[in-house]
């Protein structure tokens, strides 16, 4: 059975949640062809050929160095979509592709989220799928405070299950 929606799953706080008019004008913006003749207030997104760099080297500690210039650089130094870089999702997905022997269908900028750590993960899922006053089940050993932590309020109780 493929579940297609998830309505039934997600917290009463994500079910309110709509579209950022933002990122929809956002969106726009990134899927103009390069060089298109549009002068967009939009976001903030600075016009890149005001930085004032023209390259960046990053040295390595095994010596090697990386130069990032031209369109590289512009997009690094830049706002860029919301759901992520498609190149770094992509490469993401097919690490956990060969490495895990997971698949993954749909929109790119839906298949893969990456987030700044784990527990700006964890809250991130825990916000979608829990109310408060749920009840959740966590593995022992774990590190409870955490789940306290990045967790929406209040959790009513925890139910530790022995995890070996």
């Amino acid at each position: 059975m493929v579940v297609k929606d998830f309505t039934a799953v997600l917290s009463s706080r994500a079910q309110l949640r709509e579209p950022s008019p933002i990122r929809d004008i956002m969106n726009k913006l990134f899927s103009l062809p390069e060089g298109a003749d549009v002068l967009s207030l939009a976001g903030g997104v600075p016009n890149p050929v005001l930085f004032p760099f023209s390259g960046i080297d990053v040295k390595l500690t095994n010596g090697t160095t990386l130069k990032i210039e031209g369109d590289a650089l512009r997009k690094s130094l830049n706002y860029g979509k919301s759901g992520g870089d498609a190149g770094l999702i992509s490469w993401w997905q097919s690490f956990i592709q060969s490495s895990m022997d997971v698949s993954f269908k749909g929109d790119i900028e839906r298949r893969c989220l990456v987030t700044n750590g784990s527990e700006q993960g964890n809250y991130m899922v825990l916000n979608c799928l829990l109310d408060p006053g749920d009840s959740i089940m966590i593995p022992r050993p774990s590190y409870p405070p955490f789940v306290l932590k990045v967790s929406p309020k209040p959790i009513s109780s925890y139910i530790s299950i022995k995890y070996e």
